[in-house]
C-alpha cells in the first residue's frame, strides 16, 4: 500500500487505493469531490443507508461507487472516512471495527471531538492509523447537492491526537487535509471541544435564540421578510442550519457549550447596566462596542498552519 505520493505545497500528497467515505452529505460529498478532483484515490466508494442518496451523490460526482453494505465497501479499502453527526460516529465504531485492518487510515469529520475520539480508542483494532479531525468548512446548507470540489480549501482543520495516535497516523491527516487546501491546526480533544463550544456551538444557538426572540415577540413573518436588512440576515444565517444537526451536536458538547452560554450571559448585563438609566452611559456603550469591535477585527488575520 503506497500511500504517500508525489509533493503539493511542499508536503508528500497522500494516495489511496480505496477511500471509503460513510455518510455522503454536504462534508462527505465535498471530500469525495475534492479528493477525486485530486487523484487522491483510485476509487472512492460511497458509504451509506439509502441507495438512492447514494445513486444521487454518484452521480454528482462525489464518488465513484456505492453500497450501502460496510462489509462491502470497507473490502480491501487502506482509508475510511466517516462523515457523519457525531452521535452516530460513536454508536459506529464498533460495528465499524471488525472489518477494519492494520495500516488503515481513518478518520472523522465531527464537531465533537473527545467523546468520538475517547469511543474510537476503546472499539476500534490496534494498529490503525486513527486520529479524529475536524475540517471547519460547514455551512447552513445540507446535503450532496450543496457540495463543492473546494470545498476544504482555506479552511481550519483541527486534528486531534492523543498519547496513544500514532505518529504517522498525525503526520497522514496532515497531508492529507493540507492536500485538500485546509489549514492545519493541532490540539486535544478536549481543548477542542472547549474552543468549538465558543467559537461555532454557541454561535449557532445565540443565531437561533435571536430569532426566536424576534419571532415571538417583535414582529410577524411578513414583517421580518419585508423590512430586515443585510445585518439581521448575517448575523443569523447559520440559524438556518438543520436542527436535528446541530441538536445532536450541542448534546454531545453540553458541558462546554453551557460554560460557554454562561459566559456569554454575563456581557448583556454590562451592555444592559449602561442603557438602564435616566441617561445612557454613552461612554461605557462605546467601550462595549469597541470591544467587541476589536475581537472581530483579530478574525480577518488568518494564521498559518499551527498548533
Amino acid at each position: 500500500m503506497d500511500i504517500l505520493g508525489g509533493q503539493a505545497g511542499g508536503m508528500a500528497t497522500p494516495h489511496f487505493t480505496r477511500l471509503v467515505i460513510h455518510g455522503v452529505g454536504l462534508l462527505g460529498g465535498s471530500l469525495g469531490m475534492s479528493v477525486r478532483r485530486r487523484g487522491m484515490a483510485g476509487r472512492v466508494v460511497g458509504l451509506g443507508r439509502s441507495p438512492e442518496r447514494l445513486e444521487h451523490a454518484r452521480r454528482l460526482g462525489a464518488i465513484d461507487e456505492l453500497t450501502t453494505r460496510p462489509e462491502a465497501a470497507l473490502d480491501g479499502a487502506d482509508a475510511l472516512v466517516v462523515a457523519l453527526p457525531p452521535a452516530q460516529i460513536r454508536a459506529g465504531w464498533r460495528a465499524l471495527a471488525p472489518l477494519l485492518r492494520p495500516g488503515m487510515f481513518v478518520t472523522d469529520v465531527g464537531s465533537v471531538k473527545a467523546p468520538i475520539v475517547a469511543q474510537a480508542e476503546r472499539d476500534l483494532p490496534k494498529g490503525l492509523l486513527f486520529i479524529g479531525s475536524h475540517p471547519m468548512a460547514g455551512s447552513e446548507k445540507t446535503g450532496v447537492e450543496h457540495g463543492r470540489d473546494d470545498f476544504y480549501e482555506g479552511a481550519a482543520c483541527i486534528l486531534t491526537p492523543t498519547a496513544r495516535t500514532h505518529p504517522d497516523a498525525l503526520a497522514l491527516a496532515t497531508a492529507f487535509w493540507h492536500a485538500l487546501g485546509a489549514r492545519i491546526v493541532v490540539a486535544p480533544p478536549d481543548r477542542h471541544d472547549r474552543l468549538l463550544a465558543g467559537l461555532s456551538h454557541l454561535p449557532h444557538l445565540v443565531a437561533a435564540a435571536l430569532m426566536q426572540t424576534l419571532g415571538r415577540d417583535w414582529a410577524s413573518p411578513a414583517e421580518l421578510a419585508a423590512i430586515a436588512g443585510n445585518g439581521l440576515r448575517d448575523t443569523t444565517r447559520i440559524a438556518a442550519a438543520d436542527p436535528a444537526i446541530w441538536k445532536d451536536i450541542f448534546t454531545q458538547n453540553a458541558p462546554h457549550l453551557l460554560a460557554s452560554l454562561d459566559a456569554l450571559l454575563d456581557v448583556p448585563q454590562e451592555w444592559r447596566a449602561a442603557l438602564d438609566r435616566p441617561e445612557p452611559d454613552t461612554q461605557a456603550l462605546g467601550l462595549l462596542y469597541a470591544e467587541g469591535r476589536r475581537a472581530r477585527a483579530a478574525l480577518d488575520h488568518r494564521p498559518a498552519d499551527a498548533e
